[in-house]
């Protein structure tokens, strides 16, 4: 199936892109749209000018700026239109007429537009995502930079250092974290190549203290916290069990500040397996991607299988990914399969199963299954999981991230609509362009 968005409709967008972007170019350096008059306010010495000199440089300096405000006013001016008329052509809710309701819908159905049929790539802006920092004691950081196409995700502030920073730690075992940009004395939305301070707050540890809204026991808590007691129930999770197996209580082996953990063991092939309904809370925004996780160790000696399933979606697991002594997060993929949307399905569950590959009398030991709703920093979602040991409040982590101007039809987007589309104001750009940028 070829696109539905028209040859005439992306040539026009292309040309209302050259013109948005020869006006920026008369303005800008490549550090941002404000670095010239940053680095011109040094080299003026400022500071050290009469009253009256410094009052006529800010006034002059002032109207600058709103010079270059004005050019993304008239961009979103001259992009609407042909964005609603995109919009329009690929079928999209999010457009009445050629009025736009929901700018992160609109370029979701855009992109899905795009990528259905020849698929049709633009530049991309050059972003070179830093890796996930080191498990330490100040935790485990995971972010998702791709969107629900598995695309990258252009249009943030990438050219930049951020770092992940633990803030309190309001009750023992628990930690809180933010995400912050770049430090800058001239904060701007108009200087978004080169970062701006944004922070993102409330980036919690999930940990034996900290439960998600409407998510039942997550610890597996079984009904009898008798050391080596058979585990026959487990409350707000259904057990099905295949084959002769082990699973019992353990209070000797514990992760974090529980006071028990589950083992199982037991003769090739049997399996236990907890299932839970997903709760409505995880699908209420199906585009916000949820990260999951599974605490794990592993008794030397124990081989099988472990398989985590999401909705629609499983990933297994083997002894080889675990660590004999110390506790180790198994986690999904960092990929599209995070959005509820992705991973929807009938009577959606999430499902830990244990399979022994053979006669076991070794264990493995669960801490249990902890889902995290991600949280957004400059368009990209982060997660913070907790380590075996304790953070300390003011410890960081970094992700040092770098992008070029490179990309003029991106470049052009992220201007003008990561504030209205955050994470999402981006065509696809993984694959060999197909929609050329300008001359």
């Amino acid at each position: 199936m070829a696109s539905n968005i028209t040859a005439n409709t992306k040539a026009a967008f292309v040309a209302i892109v050259k013109i948005i972007y020869d006006r920026l170019t008369g303005a800008i350096v490549a550090g941002g749209y404000t670095a010239a008059v940053d680095a011109a306010r040094v080299l003026a010495g400022i500071t050290a000018l009469p009253l009256q000199g410094q009052g006529n440089f800010n006034q002059a300096t002032q109207e600058h700026r709103a010079r270059l405000a004005q050019i993304k006013a008239d961009g979103r001016r001259m992009l609407d239109p042909i964005m609603a008329q995109m919009g329009f052509e690929s079928g999209s809710r999010a457009v009445e007429g050629q009025t736009i309701s929901d700018y992160p819908r609109l370029f979701r159905d855009i992109n899905a537009d795009l990528l259905g049929g020849t698929p049709d790539y633009i530049d991309p802006r050059a972003v070179t995502f830093a890796a996930n920092p080191a498990i330490s004691a100040t935790g485990i950081f995971r972010r998702l930079t791709k969107d629900i196409q598995n695309e990258p995700i252009e249009d943030g502030y990438h050219n930049q250092t951020k770092k992940v920073r633990i803030v309190s730690k309001p009750v023992r075992y628990q930690s809180v974290a933010q995400v912050e940009g770049a430090p800058s004395i001239y904060s701007d939305e108009l200087g978004f190549r080169a970062g701006r301070p944004r922070i993102a707050t409330g980036l919690v540890a999930v940990n034996d203290s900290q439960l998600p809204s409407g998510i039942f026991n997550p610890y597996f808590t079984p009904s009898d916290l008798t050391h080596d007691a058979a585990i026959t129930s487990v409350p707000n999770w259904t057990i099905n069990t295949s084959g002769s197996y082990t699973f019992k209580v353990d209070t000797g082996v514990l992760w974090r500040g529980r006071s028990y953990s589950v083992k199982f063991t037991g003769a090739n092939a049997s399996y236990v397996e907890l299932t839970q309904v997903i709760p409505a809370s995880v699908f209420a925004d199906p585009f916000r991607p949820w990260d999951l996780g599974t605490p794990i160790r592993l008794t030397t000696g124990w081989q099988g299988t472990i398989d985590l399933t999401w909705g629609g979606k499983t990933q297994q697991f083997t002894h080889a990914d675990l660590t004999n002594g110390s506790f180790v997060h198994l986690f999904a993929d960092l990929d599209q399969d995070l959005y509820p949307k992705r991973f929807d399905a009938a009577g959606a569950m999430w499902k830990l199963r244990f399979t022994n590959t053979q006669l076991n009398t070794d264990y493995i030991y669960c801490g249990g299954l902890l889902p995290y709703p991600m949280i957004q920093h400059e368009g990209v979602h982060y997660s913070h999981f907790s380590d075996a040991s304790e953070p300390t409040v003011d410890t960081t982590v970094s992700y040092a991230d770098t992008a070029t101007a490179a990309g003029k039809l991106q470049d052009v987007l992220s201007f003008c609509y990561s504030d209205a589309a955050p994470g999402e104001a981006h065509f696809p750009t993984s694959a060999a362009t197909t929609i050329s940028d300008p001359a």
